[in-house]
């Protein structure tokens, strides 16, 4: 399951203004420094980053972008995240296992 959202409260660096949303979620050739140097004053930085790390993620979260968040996975020994498409497979199993088995569905 899903790690709880950061207790964002709007005054983290990444809500400036002056940060263009495209330096958290970047493209290909977008370079990423931006955001990371303006994850490194935020007050928000580490439950921001532990979330990227526990969540299937696109961007930068607590400074790091995606391929870092894979190496910091493999250089601390911790699991990749499921991606959300599993995470919803196990809802749905759970759903469906916690029916009355003695209800029959008809079409």
């Amino acid at each position: 399951m899903a790690a709880p959202y950061p207790n964002f409260d709007g005054s983290q660096a990444c809500t400036d203004p002056e940060h263009e949303i495209v330096a958290f979620l970047p493209t290909p050739d977008t370079d990423v420094s931006t955001a990371a140097t303006c994850c490194d004053t935020c007050l928000f930085r580490e439950p921001c980053r532990q979330y990227g790390l526990e969540n299937d993620v696109q961007g930068v979260w607590g400074g790091l972008d995606d391929a870092q968040r894979r190496a910091y996975r493999r250089q601390h020994q911790l699991p990749e995240p499921p991606w959300i498409s599993e995470v919803l497979d196990d809802l749905v199993l759970a759903s469906r296992s916690a029916r009355p088995s003695h209800i029959v569905m008809s079409a």
